[in-house]
């Protein structure tokens, strides 16, 4: 059994970004992978191979929230937060290939997103439709 922490990039989104570029920022391994449906997803790890990396010690495979490493949650808000903000619109995972834990959907904002990576809310088998609008029209902040 294998942790699989993937981003995918919506059809409709106004922008990409590179799985390149999401590792330079962010110093992770994160690469391009196709899935199941004939689409491509952004696979992050900290060796190039499964995501079990990111997380800590003691971890449990149906546990409602994952428990990750403490030292990638900066460089995963990081490249999380990178994709938000040039992409507006992901859908992101965290699963156990083979995990019992049925998939449940979430609709949330980018903020939302990484306050749950940065504190370690990382919930299991949620995909996170995430979306990202900027501040532009709030007192003239961007």
């Amino acid at each position: 059994m294998c942790l699989l922490f993937i981003a995918q990039i919506a059809p409709d989104a106004p922008a990409r970004v590179s799985a390149r570029r999401l590792s330079e920022v962010s110093g992770l391994r994160i690469q391009k992978i196709k899935v199941s449906g004939g689409g491509s997803a952004l696979h992050f790890s900290t060796t190039g191979d499964c995501s079990c990396g990111l997380l800590a010690d003691h971890y449990e495979i149906d546990a409602p929230i994952w428990k990750l490493e403490e030292r990638y949650l900066p460089a995963l808000v990081k490249a999380l937060e990178v994709l938000g903000r040039v992409s507006k619109k992901f859908k992101m995972v965290a699963k156990f290939l083979g995990g019992e834990v049925e998939e449940t959907q979430a609709s949330i904002q980018l903020e939302e997103l990484l306050d749950a990576v940065l504190h370690n809310r990382v919930q299991n088998n949620v995909v996170y439709t995430v979306t990202y609008e900027s501040q532009k029209g709030a007192g003239g902040k961007s």
